[in-house]
């Protein structure tokens, strides 16, 4: 139940400054009561509109939009987000740079731009995830370099992991660490938002 972050969200995706002949936007819906599929099928008939019957859970509509997706690589992006013009180019520039980096996060920003909502996460002795540096007031420099992610993330977190009631296993991220892959945090892809999903994968296997 997101069709009043939808029109932003959509909105901003069409406004990337990013081929339209290689861009696929794909919308899961999760049995929404609100209108969302009527109003995406009526405003963006490009979208790639799956709807289930009954809400299947975040992860398990994560997994199906990544099994829908024709491209090399997938980003995923929460209805209520609104993304920078350049916010995928600048995702995939060091993908693009460096072939032992196959994931990429961005800088998340609250909705008036004005703190940070999420940069990273990490998960505390007692299982609980929480977000770094959360609610700071941005300023310039604030989380502006390249960095280089050698942490585990939780499957919450990264949102791929279906069994989000059992104990943190292997996860996507852990899975490229193994594999000698590197994830990049990218400082220039800012989206402004309530949520924290913007990682783009590729699905390069070696």
């Amino acid at each position: 139940n997101g069709k009043d972050y939808l029109e932003q969200c959509l909105d901003s995706i069409k406004k990337l400054d990013y081929p339209e002949d290689k861009l696929e936007t794909i919308v899961i819906d999760n049995a929404s009561s609100d209108d969302s599929v009527n109003f995406i099928k009526s405003n963006y008939p490009l979208v790639k509109l799956i709807s289930n019957d009954k809400n299947m859970g975040f992860a398990f509509a994560n997994n199906q939009a990544a099994k829908a997706a024709n491209g090399d690589y997938i980003a995923f992006l929460n209805n209520d987000t609104r993304v920078d013009k350049n916010w995928l180019i600048e995702l995939l520039r060091p993908i693009y740079k460096n072939k032992e980096v196959v994931a990429s996060g961005s800088k998340v920003l609250s909705i008036d731009g004005k703190n940070i909502d999420f940069v990273g996460g990490m998960i505390n002795f007692e299982g609980k995830g929480f977000q770094i540096d959360y609610g700071i007031p941005v300023e310039k420099g604030n989380y502006s370099q390249y960095r280089y992610i050698k942490v585990i993330l939780s499957e919450r977190n990264l949102g791929l992991g279906e069994a989000l009631n059992q104990a943190i296993k292997h996860t996507d991220c852990e899975y490229v660490l193994i594999s000698n892959f590197d994830i990049t945090y990218n400082h220039d892809t800012i989206e402004m938002l309530l949520s924290i999903i913007n990682f783009v994968f590729s699905r390069l296997v070696r």
